[in-house]
């Protein structure tokens, strides 16, 4: 840099911005600081974000953009405006052998940063949606943008659309109203927070809790089910390693009438900022596929009318909670189970046949492949066997997959959450929980397997309280041992 340039950016740090720019503040608030005290980078303000002449040129692109007259070539420029407010920031990283960028995610600011052209990608910018335009790939029939809340669609009306496809917030993973903060600076407009689907982690004021997130969702999920038409079908990309997250949004699925009817893993390939550094985060998506039922006449089949029905409609239903896997839940296999029930109860059987089932359990029960299913209940994927429906079925699934694969947690968690789809309140701890108990973790690899009879007994000693083991020892050995477990 030569003494002219130096001396220029002196000047430039020392002159007064003549233009309008944003000085929202970054305060302890907002969930960004749960990640980093942005003090400490010098950043107060959301103006701290940029170099002084950066901040210059947007300050003063931005006010001729207000000056323009028309309306709509305003509102366009200013949406290509915000769509740099980002990549002019120090948050722009540099990387001498290739190109730079943002982490995506976060605001994260880099030890070396490059400082972008705002003039230079202002009509790079510009010049891209013109050639979209003029391609008409923005035909305004053929898509309809709207930012109103997903928690109350009255522009779109009832049972008029074939397919949803969604990717909801996860919980706590990204906040995004914190994440927004930038460009919703510039338009003075801010998310309310207290509508936005997610769990605050340091938000002081009315922070949105488990609970508040899985009332939107299930807001949310309502409104999904209400426009989509009968027998369509609904996607949702889902992607979190906190087991109540997990079954807030499942509930809030069934709640609204959706049949879940499987889930699967989605390899995005391109990990994000969080799957790379964050131990134990999920590597893989999950993707639930949801079903809206056909309600009518015709598919509420025949209600049982006696005693008889209601027995046996109870039993199937007692068994398919249970999670059989697939081959147990044929009409011939049902049949034999309600027979064992009737010969054990020396109750009479001779009504019990397999046409007066099959005329009887579409009435409660969903038929798929010749497999009978509870009606809200997910279908185990091929490859998982069977799903998991109690915390001891859970620790035999686990060792099925360890036994001949050690995995780490990453790897195991959308397996897990395949597998546990439905399960809901009847799987009280974690899957971390789970592992801590009843597995063995390597230290070097990470990786966690089915214990040795060694690592069993170690295992087993970690889960008695310190005081409980002083007190065995006492017993075991007399009162005169004293190991210090005090």
């Amino acid at each position: 840099m030569t003494e002219a340039e130096k001396a220029l950016i002196a000047e430039i740090e020392a002159e007064e911005i003549l233009y309008w720019y944003p000085t929202t503040r970054i305060d302890r608030d907002l969930d960004l600081w749960y990640e980093r005290d942005y003090r400490k980078l010098g950043i107060y303000s959301v103006d701290h974000f940029y170099t002084k002449r950066n901040l210059r040129a947007l300050a003063r692109l931005w006010h001729e953009i207000n000056q323009v007259p028309d309306e709509r070539i305003k509102r366009m420029l200013q949406f290509a405006f915000t769509s740099i407010a980002s990549t002019m920031t120090k948050m722009y990283r540099y990387r001498p052998a290739r190109r730079g960028g943002i982490t995506s995610g976060t605001l994260y600011v880099p030890s070396m940063f490059k400082e972008m052209n705002v003039q230079g990608t202002f009509d790079s910018k510009v010049h891209s949606f013109c050639s979209l335009f003029a391609n008409r790939l923005m035909d305004a029939n053929a898509v309809v943008i709207a930012t109103t809340s997903a928690t109350d669609l009255q522009s779109v009306p009832s049972e008029s659309i074939d397919y949803v496809f969604t990717d909801p917030p996860y919980g706590s993973n990204i906040i995004y109203s914190d994440l927004s903060i930038l460009w919703e600076a510039w338009l003075e407009q801010f998310t309310d927070p207290s509508q936005e689907a997610v769990i605050h982690r340091r938000k002081k004021s009315n922070p949105n809790t488990l609970e508040t997130y899985a009332a939107l969702m299930r807001q949310c999920f309502a409104e999904m089910y209400r426009t989509l038409k009968p027998g369509r079908w609904a996607s949702v990309v889902f992607h979190n390693t906190d087991d109540r997250v997990w079954r807030a949004i499942q509930q809030a699925v069934l709640d609204v009438g959706f049949e879940l009817i499987n889930a699967l893993a989605f390899d995005k390939k391109q990990s994000s900022f969080k799957q790379v550094t964050a131990e134990g985060a999920a590597k893989f998506d999950i993707v639930l596929n949801l079903h809206k039922p056909v309600r009518g006449p015709a598919e509420v089949g025949i209600r049982p009318a006696d005693d008889l029905g209601v027995f046996v409609i109870e039993r199937i239903e007692e068994f398919l909670w249970s999670g059989p896997p697939p081959e147990y839940r044929t009409t011939q296999y049902l049949h034999s189970q309600i027979l064992r029930q009737f010969l054990n109860g020396n109750l009479l059987i001779e009504q019990i046949t397999i046409p007066y089932l099959e005329k009887l359990l579409p009435s409660r029960f969903r038929k798929i492949n010749d497999r009978w299913y509870l009606q809200r209940e997910a279908i185990a994927p091929s490859g998982y066997g069977f799903l998991v429906r109690s915390e001891t079925r859970a620790v035999a699934w686990l060792e099925h997959i360890l036994v001949a694969n050690p995995q780490r947690t990453s790897d195991l968690r959308p397996q897990w959450q395949i597998a546990t789809l439905g399960a809901g309140s009847r799987i009280k701890r974690t899957l971390e929980e789970l592992l801590e108990e009843n597995f063995w973790k390597d230290g070097a690899t990470g990786l966690w397997c089915v214990p040795t009879a060694a690592q069993r007994e170690i295992l087993k000693r970690r889960r008695v309280k310190p005081q409980q083991l002083r007190l065995d020892l006492e017993i075991e050995s007399g009162p005169q041992l004293d190991l210090g477990l005090r």
